[in-house]
C-alpha cells in the first residue's frame, strides 16, 4: 500500500465529516476523541507529520472499531489515495479497502448517504458503469434533491436513447417540481440546452413558448424596468437577474440587452435621481452582459472586441456623478490598454480598500505592466484580506512576481 498518498489524502479529506470546530470540546482521556482532535489539527496542519502517520495507522488497524465517521474518513482516502498509485493491484487494493468499509457502514445503516457517495466514486473510478448508476440511483432515492438527479441524469446520457429518454424526464422532473422561480428556469435553461444539444428542437421550442407563455412576462418586466424610480433595488435586480442571468439562452439575449439598456436610461434621467443601491442594482446588470461577453453567450465582435452599448452605458451612469469600486472595475474590465485599466483599478482599490479582491486584480496589473514592487505589495494586502480558501489567485500572482525577482 502506498502509505504516503494515504497519508496525503487522508489529512485532505479528513476533515470533511467530522466537527468544523476549532476545538473539541471533550474528555481527552477518551481515545475516539483524542482522534477526532488529532484528525482537526492534521487537516489545519497544526499537528506534526509523525503524529498525523500514527493516527492513519491506528485508524487502519483499528477500523472496525472507530466511530462512523471516522471509518468514513479512511474510506474516502483510500479511494482518494488510489487516484494517485501507478500501481494497478496497489490501485484496487486501495479501493478493495474503501469498498469493504463503505459497504460494513451501509450494511450498519442502509441509510447512510456518504458511504453511497464513497461507493459511487469508487464504481467511477473503477469505470463500471452498471455499479456507477446502481449507486447514483440509490442516492437519489436516500437523498432526493437536484443535484443527485442531475448526477443521474448526465451518466444515463451516455446510455443510448432509453438513457437519454429518461435525462430527459429527470430534468423536466426538476423543473416542474421548483417553486422558485429562478430555480424554475434554471432547471428550465438546462433542459432546453440538453434538448437542443440531442436535436430535439421541437421540444426545445415547446419549451421556451411554454416558459415565456407561462412563467416569466417578460414585457411587463422590460416595461417595469423603464421606470427604475418605482423599484426598490432589490426587485430592479432580481429582474436583470431573471433576464441576463438564470435562463439568458432560453428567453433570449436580445431581451437581456434591453432590459439592462432600459435600466440604465431609467436611472440615468436626471428627473428621477436614483439612490446608490438602484444605481448600483443597474451596474449589476451591466457586469453580467459584460460577463456574458466574456464567456462566449453574447457575440462581442466589434472593433474593439466590447460593443459600443457598453460604454455607452457606463457612461450614462457616469453622466450622473455617481461614483463607486463595481463603476471603476467595470471600465477596468472594458479598458483597451493596460495603463488605462491600472487607472481605474487604483480609483476602484481607493474607493473600496478593504476588498482584496481588487487588490488581486490590481497586482496582477501590476504584474503585467512590470512594476514588479508594487504588485507585489498590493499583492501581498490582498492575500492578508482574504480568507484562506479564497487566496489562491493572490497566492498565483505572487508566486509569478516573486520567480520574476528571483530570475534577474
Amino acid at each position: 500500500m502506498n502509505r504516503n498518498a494515504i497519508y496525503i489524502y487522508l489529512s485532505l479529506f479528513i476533515g470533511l465529516q467530522i466537527s468544523h470546530a476549532q476545538s473539541v470540546d471533550c474528555d481527552l482521556n477518551n481515545g475516539e476523541c483524542r482522534d477526532t482532535a488529532l484528525s482537526q489539527q492534521c487537516v489545519r496542519h497544526e499537528a506534526t507529520v509523525e503524529s498525523c502517520r500514527v493516527l492513519i495507522d491506528r485508524l487502519e488497524q483499528n477500523a472496525n472499531s472507530q466511530s462512523a465517521e471516522l471509518r468514513l474518513t479512511l474510506g474516502l482516502a483510500y479511494t482518494v489515495a488510489s487516484s494517485k498509485i501507478d500501481i494497478p493491484d496497489e490501485r484496487e487494493e486501495s479501493l478493495a479497502l474503501a469498498e469493504s468499509i463503505f459497504q460494513a457502514l451501509l450494511e450498519e445503516n442502509p441509510g447512510n448517504v456518504e458511504a453511497v457517495v464513497g461507493l459511487t466514486a469508487i464504481a467511477r473510478r473503477r469505470q463500471d458503469a452498471d455499479e456507477l448508476e446502481f449507486y447514483l440511483r440509490r442516492r437519489l432515492e436516500l437523498q432526493p434533491s437536484d443535484y443527485a438527479a442531475r448526477l443521474l441524469a448526465d451518466e444515463l446520457l451516455g446510455r443510448g436513447q432509453a438513457g437519454i429518454a429518461e435525462a430527459f424526464s429527470l430534468y423536466r422532473d426538476m423543473y416542474e417540481s421548483s417553486s422558485d422561480l429562478l430555480t424554475r428556469l434554471r432547471h428550465a435553461e438546462s433542459l432546453y440546452q440538453l434538448y437542443l444539444r440531442h436535436n430535439e428542437d421541437g421540444l426545445a421550442q415547446q419549451l421556451r413558448m411554454s416558459v415565456l407563455e407561462n412563467e416569466i412576462d417578460i414585457e411587463t418586466i422590460l416595461s417595469e424596468l423603464s421606470n427604475a424610480d418605482s423599484l426598490r433595488s432589490a426587485e430592479l435586480e432580481s429582474h436583470l437577474t431573471l433576464l441576463c442571468g438564470a435562463a439568458v439562452k432560453l428567453l433570449g439575449t436580445a431581451n437581456c440587452i434591453e432590459g439592462v439598456d432600459r435600466a440604465v436610461r431609467a436611472v440615468s434621467n436626471s428627473a428621477i435621481n436614483p439612490g446608490a443601491e438602484t444605481i448600483d442594482a443597474v451596474i449589476a446588470g451591466i457586469q453580467k452582459v459584460l460577463r456574458l461577453g466574456e464567456t462566449g453567450i453574447l457575440d462581442m465582435a466589434s472593433g474593439s472586441n466590447r460593443p459600443a452599448i457598453l460604454t455607452e452605458w457606463v457612461n450614462n451612469i457616469l453622466s450622473t456623478g455617481y461614483r463607486s469600486a463595481a463603476l471603476s472595475v467595470t471600465q477596468a474590465r472594458l479598458a483597451e490598454d493596460l495603463e488605462l485599466r491600472r487607472s481605474h483599478l487604483e480609483e476602484a482599490v481607493s474607493l473600496d480598500p478593504g476588498n482584496g479582491g481588487l487588490k488581486v486584480y490590481l497586482g496582477q496589473t501590476y504584474a503585467e505592466l512590470e512594476r514588479w514592487q508594487e504588485a507585489l505589495s498590493v499583492l501581498r494586502e490582498a492575500k492578508q484580506q482574504l480568507p484562506e480558501d479564497m487566496s489562491s489567485g493572490a497566492d498565483h500572482w505572487i508566486h509569478i512576481v516573486e520567480t520574476h525577482q528571483e530570475s534577474q
